[in-house]
C-alpha cells in the first residue's frame, strides 16, 4: 500500500494555463490530475484507449466527438477510445479533472 500525495507530484504538463500531474501509472490504468484556469483549455486529441473524465472542482465543458458537454463537480463522462475530445474552463475559477485511462497508453 502507497499513500500518493498528488501536491508533491511533478507536473507532466505546464503551459501556465494547465498544469497535468501523472500520479499514477500501471499496465491497466494511468491516471491524471489536470488543473485549468478559466478560460483554459485542452487542445482536441485522441487517444488509442479509453478514457474516464471526472470532474474534481469547477465546470468543464468538454468536446467529445462531436457533441459538447458541461459536467460539474462530481460528474462524470466517459470518452471511447480514437474519438477526439477537448476540455475547456467556461468558469472563473480554477477547475480540476481527474483523467483515467484504461489501459494505459
Amino acid at each position: 500500500m502507497k499513500i500518493i500525495d498528488i501536491n508533491t507530484i511533478e507536473p507532466v504538463l505546464n503551459t501556465g494555463d494547465i498544469i497535468g500531474k501523472k500520479f499514477y501509472t500501471r499496465e491497466e490504468l494511468e491516471a491524471v490530475q489536470i488543473t485549468i484556469k478559466p478560460g483554459g483549455h485542452l487542445k482536441s486529441h485522441k487517444t488509442p484507449v479509453d478514457v474516464l473524465f471526472l470532474v474534481i472542482k469547477g465546470t468543464a465543458e468538454l468536446d467529445i466527438g462531436e457533441v459538447t458537454i458541461t459536467l460539474e463537480r462530481l460528474q462524470s463522462i466517459e470518452s471511447p477510445k480514437n474519438i477526439p475530445h477537448a476540455v475547456r474552463n467556461p468558469g472563473d475559477e480554477d477547475m480540476e479533472i481527474l483523467v483515467l485511462k484504461t489501459p494505459k497508453p
